[in-house]
């Protein structure tokens, strides 16, 4: 989809970008898909340089720090699966050990 360009792990930026549905769709898969990767740096790639992650109260902001709180994750979980559950809204994405 070339609507998605823009929306390319790495390539975020601050302009909000409008989506539609299946868009939306799309990047649920690319971001479960990075997470269920094994390699943090692919999840970090899907926020800004200067984004803020909150996991459990804690703030990780920027590309380094959210590497960090996904490779502890991933270390301290490595069966975890993170599945995206198609419903009625569009989706949910649900961890499972």
């Amino acid at each position: 989809m070339a609507e998605l360009d823009n929306l390319v792990p790495g390539k975020c930026t601050k302009e909000p970008v409008s989506m539609d549905k299946d868009m939306l769709i799309e990047l649920a898969k690319k971001y479960t898909a990075a997470w269920n990767s094994q390699t943090p740096a692919n999840v970090a790639s899907f926020f800004a340089e200067d984004a803020t992650l909150y996991v459990n109260g804690a703030a990780a902001t920027g590309r380094d720090a959210i590497t960090e709180v996904a490779h502890s994750f991933m270390t301290g979980f490595p069966d975890m699966v993170l599945l995206m559950v198609m419903g009625s809204e569009p989706f949910t994405l649900e961890a499972t050990t």
